[in-house]
């Protein structure tokens, strides 16, 4: 009846221990930002919520401490409580070295015995579908014109030149008439002649004014004329 009691005795603590033991749980893979950034999700499995936790994300390769949620906020890396179970760490300033594998680690320390727990680690890949913004000029669209673009463009040129042609022209015509309307030819009858005379008799005459100037004005008689 004492060995059976003290087998007991000592197979309670193993009993209580598996009873309040817990597992971690955290994703096999996470995908750096483009901006160098990553979150990464640290969850209890199997826990109270009345328990204390101490959760840290560490380096699998060295064991180092990269954040913990006890601790302060820092500038490479901050944590938020989303759940009682659930701590989200986020990572900034990701470089490519440090592209490797993160564990979760939670230590239960409310309550006896002093757990500690750790999961099987994240893995950080770098993001793949970001496309590499190409710094070469872009080709010029004029050299891929279609024939028919040409033509249009040559026929736009052939009509402005045309326009510019036959505008010019009006514009002389214009001048020329007005010139010939400002000086109309006089006709001067012949006095004391009659009859019928060539067309040599008619002599051109020009106004001398009296400053000696020589009017544009042509004067031509008719021999034919004779007054009523």
């Amino acid at each position: 009846m004492r060995i059976e009691f003290c087998t007991l005795l000592l197979l309670f603590p193993l009993a209580l221990s598996l009873k309040t033991d817990f597992q971690v749980s955290q994703p096999q893979t996470q995908v750096v930002g483009h901006n160098g950034s990553v979150t990464i999700a640290c969850e209890l499995r199997n826990g109270q919520a009345n328990w204390t936790m101490d959760t840290k994300l560490k380096r699998k390769s060295n064991d180092s401490v990269v954040c913990q949620a006890s601790t302060r906020k820092s500038r490479d890396c901050i944590w938020r409580q989303e759940v009682w179970n659930r701590t989200l760490f986020t990572l900034f300033n990701v470089q490519p070295g440090d592209e490797e594998l993160y564990v979760c680690e939670l230590a239960r320390t409310s309550s006896r015995p002093i757990l500690t727990r750790k999961g099987n680690g994240t893995l950080l890949i770098p993001d793949t579908t970001v496309t590499p913004v190409s710094l070469k000029p872009r080709k010029s669209q004029c050299s891929d014109a279609s024939p028919f673009n040409w033509i249009l463009i040559g026929l736009v040129v052939f009509f402005c030149i045309s326009n510019l042609i036959a505008t010019s022209a009006y514009i002389k015509l214009r001048i020329l008439h007005g010139k010939q309307i400002e000086d109309p030819p006089v006709y001067v009858p012949m006095q004391g002649r009659a009859g019928p005379q060539r067309i040599s008799d008619y002599m051109n005459f020009q106004k001398v004014h009296p400053e000696g100037r020589i009017s544009d004005k042509v004067f031509i008689y008719n021999p034919y004329y004779s007054p009523d």
